[in-house]
């Protein structure tokens, strides 16, 4: 005989359908909202590091002061940002540092400088702009000019919201270290003759084979000299490598493969310190005036001595000096394991026109254990225009926030060229 559902049977298959819809729905619900958190950190990433980038490309231009004209060096002094009351620096900063103006030139393919521009990036509560202005024309060639960067004869400066969920921006101000600001009794590593040693011999070989090309002009000693980089301006892109070697070596010694061997421990902080110079002859202009940092490439790093990376041992990035007191390099660095037999080398790719016909001198090369940071971020008095000058690098601060989800990022710019007079 058949049967239905008594009603207490109901009630329990009732409630338990119930409590299954709910489970159901309350997964279904935790798995959309860590789609869409997932998702607003994925968006939130993305555009951080987009507009970290751009903020540091343009900033890495401020300046650029030195260019090519009837084939010698030349100073464009409307790129300081008020030549005309000696403030020889590129820029202007809020006292919220949330706000700056600067200056750079723009360069035709020959390395000219075709007129420059005024650069803003400002805050306004959330929504973070920038404006472009171009000012004096140092080329008659110039008939136009770009749609988003009007000359200032043709009106106001043109302006872009960049975005408008921005929490946290500001830029602060920094100086490079001088030999004053290092240590002298630091444990030295490399070479055993102290920091910053005089007379300390060393040699950079260059790397041969595929994918890379060899530096004609080198040199060993105390002062080591390169030149006669690679251009490439044309289709096929090549790169220097040089191995740091010790001594004086020569024939068959002067080897990249004979590089000197480091061993290196478990999160010990280490350092990497040399002068990296650049000189002009009258033969020899300073075309290393026009290095432009995100452009063209000079890094020191770890490898192999077989050429290998070490996967866990990103390179820095380091530049030119464009000024006598300006030529002191330091990176510190540590790894997460043991690390033998790896060698230090420098990676030199250059880009922009002109630049890869200057030379360079690498010297007083030492590796230490450090605690120093190479650059000091300390409060500046921007109404002194001495002090203005001697800005060298901006720490970025920047937060995005999308729905309940923050990004944020921190990122060290170099501006090299802010302050240079000569």
């Amino acid at each position: 005989m058949k049967r239905g559902f008594t009603l207490i049977e109901l009630l329990v298959y009732m409630g338990l359908i119930g409590i299954i819809v709910i489970v159901a729905g309350q997964a279904f619900s935790d798995s959309t909202k860590f789609r869409v958190r997932t998702e607003n950190m994925l968006q939130g990433t993305t555009e951080a590091d987009n507009l970290s980038q751009m903020i540091a490309e343009d900033l890495s231009q401020m300046g650029a002061k030195f260019v090519l004209t009837d084939g010698s060096n030349k100073l464009e002094t409307d790129v300081f940002y008020d030549d005309a009351n000696s403030d020889h620096s590129s820029f202007a900063l809020n006292a919220s540092k949330d706000e700056i103006s600067f200056k750079k030139l723009v360069y035709d393919k020959n390395g000219v400088a075709e007129y420059s521009q005024l650069i803003k990036w400002r805050l306004d509560g959330k929504k973070l702009y920038r404006s472009c202005q171009s000012l004096e024309i140092k080329s008659t060639s110039i008939t136009s000019y770009p749609s988003d960067c009007p000359h200032k004869d043709e009106g106001s400066s043109f302006e872009v919201l960049i975005s408008d969920k921005v929490e946290e921006f500001s830029l602060t101000p920094g100086r490079r270290l001088q030999d004053a600001d290092f240590k002298t009794d630091a444990a030295t590593y490399y070479p055993a003759k102290g920091y910053f040693a005089l007379g300390n011999s060393f040699a950079l070989a260059p790397r041969t084979g595929s994918g890379f090309m060899r530096i004609e002009s080198f040199a060993s000693g105390s002062n080591v000299a390169l030149s006669q980089f690679s251009s490439n301006t044309g289709s096929e892109k090549v790169a220097s490598q040089l191995y740091l070697l010790d001594g004086n070596p020569t024939g068959g010694d002067f080897d990249w493969k004979k590089c000197v061997k480091f061993k290196f421990e478990p999160y010990k902080t280490y350092a990497i310190a040399f002068q990296l110079v650049a000189f002009a002859s009258n033969a020899n202009p300073n075309f290393m005036r026009d290095f432009l940092p995100g452009t063209d490439h000079i890094s020191i790093g770890l490898r192999k001595p077989d050429g290998n990376i070490i996967p866990y041992a990103p390179d820095f990035m380091v530049y030119p000096s464009e000024s006598n007191d300006d030529y002191n390099r330091y990176v510190e660095f540590s790894v997460p394991q043991q690390t033998d037999d790896v060698c230090l080398a420098f990676t030199i790719a250059l880009f922009s026109p002109l630049v890869w016909k200057g030379s360079l001198t690498v010297s007083k090369f030492a590796v230490t254990l450090r605690d120093e940071a190479e650059y000091s971020f300390v409060d500046f008095n921007l109404n002194d225009k001495e002090e203005k000058k001697k800005v060298k690098a901006f720490n970025l601060n920047l937060a995005l926030k999308y729905g309940k989800e923050t990004t944020r990022i921190k990122k060290m710019i170099p501006t090299p060229d802010n302050g240079t007079e000569e």
